[in-house]
């Protein structure tokens, strides 16, 4: 195999530093502007709920999924959840994706030989099979994780339509234009 060890680091290096870098920029530079901006849209608003509620949890879903790295960097530290909390389930799912990445690059021939549909299967070393079902996994954990978060961040969009059809309805009850 080629060299794995040097690209892996520089990936995994770069996007740990960049990523806290971030989490510190968009925290105390950022911050106003964008809460101004987005603030009120509901996933945000759900996103941000999520994460009050359950922040270690939230944390470890959203840094698991395999999804841009700038959506996971520029969300999460607009909430208040910790540096700690953002800080060290992001490095460690980093570590796994970026190993993947390195891995994949250096191995991948085509498409197929992706998926270890190409004909010499047999012939692979250990190492290659393990990093095709590695590849398998987090693609099959990813998927499960956009579920369950997209459910849980449907549910609760859902109860804020309900609140706010609730409060107008008590605003018209006060005006008195409508029954109670």
């Amino acid at each position: 195999m080629k060299e794995f060890w040097r690209p892996f680091l520089i990936i995994f290096l770069g996007n740990t530093v960049g990523s806290q870098i971030c989490f510190f920029a968009v925290r105390f530079v950022f911050r106003e502007s964008i809460e101004r901006k987005y603030g009120n849209l509901k996933i945000f608003r759900a996103i941000r709920h999520e994460i009050e509620d359950a922040p270690w949890t939230a944390s470890i879903m959203l840094s698991a999924l395999f999804i841009p790295n700038a959506i996971k960097n520029y969300s999460i530290p607009l909430t208040n959840i910790s540096y700690i909390q953002y800080a060290v389930p992001n490095t460690i799912f980093f570590g796994l994706y970026a190993s993947l990445m390195v891995h994949t690059g250096q191995t991948i021939k085509n498409i197929q030989s992706l998926f270890g549909k190409d004909n010499n299967y047999s012939k692979k070393s250990s190492s290659d099979k393990f990093w095709m079902i590695v590849s398998w996994i987090t693609f099959l954990l990813t998927i499960a994780l956009i579920i369950v978060a997209g459910c849980r961040l449907y549910a609760r969009i859902e109860s804020y339509h309900e609140i706010e059809k609730d409060a107008k309805k008590t605003e018209l009850i006060e005006l008195g234009t409508v029954d109670g």
